[in-house]
């Protein structure tokens, strides 16, 4: 599956207002609303949307078929972005594309500090989609007592006007709040890196409960039905900051890559945590790597961090061998376990870091992978 976003062509314009209309009727129907009382989605709308100062519209193709869009404006000397429109076409629903969409337009516009948006309450599942994936907060309630200020005004058939009950979303981006443009699928000559799966949990559950290292260890790890519970979150809110490394052949869970954004922008730190059946058989060099190579390459990251405790030599034999430079030492850095007479165990912790450009110099450029996004 190839899913890619675009900018939305001239030629592309007709269809593009159809599906996006049809999708928006279909929407308002699930969500109960009476679609025979007027238009849900007037062309001019769209029309006033594609043609305003700042406009950017773009598609999402999948497999060479458009499948949904967006439709932002921005002001970039504000770095504020509105988005106006989001659609996917109801026959391709409920695959990740809304997510693809909405963290790639995210990822492709980097200068935008804050975003908003608005939905109709009876959109149940743009509720959802915006406050449990996309991470918007509600700030708003727009109805006829206190009307949205910035939206056109229609006029019912009494002349009356008329207003549909709306929410309004705001998100403000900190660099460490980014997300990575969801799903996720990388492969290698013998795995397989992806989201994660419910079938994964049982093995998930025996690596995070039995840590082999003291920074893994969770003090508040609950009951096997708890941390099941997280685990189904982390799936519904397709949340790419952590992903499973599995075995191509049997799709079998081996362990697990993490990381996120750091303060600077183009800055990621990375770790990883493997069952110890798979180790010394080269199978987290060769998940890192990949990842590395999908950072860097992909997600334009300029700059890969990692830390290790000073006596978790694997680890560090990995920083070494992805070509990451030891850039210090932080004595007793921080706790994660207690000494036996209750007082906290402070770890010391080396630092590591590589620049794309060194990457570049230790690795071509073709090395690289099939993409990422799936």
């Amino acid at each position: 599956m190839c899913l890619q976003l675009m900018p939305i062509a001239e030629s592309d314009r007709e269809q593009y207002i159809k599906d996006m209309q049809e999708a928006f009727l279909l929407g308002a129907m699930e969500g109960g609303f009476p679609p025979d009382t007027r238009e849900i989605l007037p062309e001019s709308d769209i029309d006033r949307s594609l043609n305003a100062c700042g406009a950017v519209a773009y598609k999402a193709m999948l497999n060479g078929e458009m499948v949904g869009g967006a439709i932002l404006v921005l002001d970039r000397k504000k770095r504020y972005g509105h988005l106006d429109f989001l659609y996917v076409k109801h026959a391709f629903q409920n695959r990740g594309i809304g997510a693809f969409l909405w963290f790639t337009i995210e990822r492709l516009h980097p200068d935008i500090r804050v975003w908003e948006t608005c939905t109709p309450c009876f959109e149940k599942r743009n509720l959802h989609f915006y406050v449990n994936v996309c991470h918007f907060h509600v700030t708003d309630y727009w109805n006829a007592r206190h009307p949205d200020p910035g939206a056109p005004l229609r006029t019912a058939e009494n002349g009356q006007e008329a207003a549909d009950d709306m929410f309004g979303f705001r998100k403000e981006i900190r660099a460490q709040d980014r997300k990575i443009p969801t799903p996720v699928y990388l492969e290698t000559e013998r795995l397989v890196i992806r989201m994660y799966r419910e079938k994964d949990f049982p093995a998930y559950y025996r690596l995070i409960a039995n840590p082999r290292v003291n920074c893994f260890r969770n003090p508040e790890c609950g009951s096997m039905e708890e941390v099941r519970r997280e685990f189904m979150e982390k799936i519904r809110s397709s949340d790419a900051s952590e992903l499973a490394v599995v075995q191509k052949s049997t799709d079998t869970f081996m362990g697990l890559l993490f990381g996120g954004y750091e303060e600077n922008e183009d800055t990621f730190g990375v770790g990883w945590n493997f069952l110890p059946e798979y180790g010394k058989k080269g199978y987290a060099y060769e998940a890192a790597k990949a990842y590395f190579s999908f950072l860097f390459n992909e997600l334009a990251i300029r700059r890969i961090t990692a830390f290790t405790e000073d006596d978790n030599l694997p680890s560090q034999r990995l920083c070494e061998k992805l070509g990451m430079r030891r850039e210090g030492l932080f004595r007793e850095f921080i706790s994660f376990v207690n000494n036996p007479d209750g007082s906290p165990h402070y770890e010391n912790t080396y630092t590591w870091a590589i620049l794309k450009k060194e990457w570049e110099k230790q690795f071509l450029p073709d090395e690289g992978l099939p993409s990422p996004i799936a």
